[in-house]
């Protein structure tokens, strides 16, 4: 299988301030890579190098086979499409309207847009406000509005960001939808249990470096875990999911 993103010795700096340092990190398609860490560790930036909206000090992004810094706008937006992790409240549009710009930037149809919105479950919210939802409405929409892009490439950083337990479940279980039809997602948690449960491989971040990477039995250890987050941790099997706890 054909690797669709690869990143090499990525590095980036602000004044003295590294905030990643020599990552590497690649994606295949149809596979679910999530990307874990502390507060400050890098998941953020490292995003938003791999969408191309940050030029990294040092290292390079290859999408599809190209250099990242090589595609114009227009190839970019048809090869990724992006969460981010800061979602604007004071939207003015509907969350039909928004949904839509979505699908215009790939020209699709009305089909893709309703099977994605319900989907997300914000079939029924089509003609409110985005600004009058709450938290987790607008990460809903927003999702919907990336994923009807339908981009071989997803990128999502904390998608699920207050979200109540059944729509984790259901957000997680449509990126495993994603993924089936060939697309590739790169996506930021924080809920450790959350990623066990669905992703195919894991890139710990450390102080901006990758401290482990692999499959949920060699990056979700207690003892790397407990290092990496700075707390006692345990990792536990419960039939034949891995779950993670603090320790006693």
């Amino acid at each position: 299988m054909s690797v669709l993103l690869l990143a090499r010795e990525l590095t980036y700096r602000v004044g003295d301030a590294h905030l990643l340092h020599g990552v590497d990190v690649s994606a295949k398609p149809g596979e679910l890579v999530a990307v874990l860490g502390p507060n400050g560790a890098g998941k953020s930036t490292l995003i938003n190098l791999l969408a191309g909206d940050l030029e990294p000090t040092s290292g390079e992004v290859v999408l599809g086979g190209d250099s990242i810094s090589a595609l114009d706008h227009r190839r970019l937006a048809r090869l990724r499409a992006v969460l981010g992790q800061t979602r604007p409240n004071d939207n003015p549009f509907t969350v039909a309207e928004v949904v839509a710009m979505g699908a215009h930037s790939r020209r699709g149809s009305d089909m893709d847009l309703t099977l994605v919105m319900e989907a997300m479950d914000v079939a029924h919210l089509a003609d409110r406000v985005v600004a009058t939802l709450s938290g987790g409405e607008q990460t809903r929409v927003s999702l919907a509005r990336v994923l009807v892009q339908a981009t071989p490439l997803v990128l999502l950083d904390e998608p699920l960001a207050a979200l109540d337990i059944a729509h984790q479940e259901r957000v997680l279980k449509h990126l495993r939808v994603v993924c089936e039809e060939g697309r590739t997602v790169v996506a930021v948690f924080h809920d450790l249990n959350a990623a066990a449960g669905h992703a195919d491989r894991f890139v710990l971040l450390s102080a901006g470096e990758v401290a482990a990477e692999g499959s949920a039995d060699e990056v979700l250890d207690a003892e790397v875990l407990s290092r990496v987050y700075g707390h006692p941790m345990e990792a536990v099997r419960i039939g034949q999911r891995l779950v993670v706890l603090p320790a006693e």
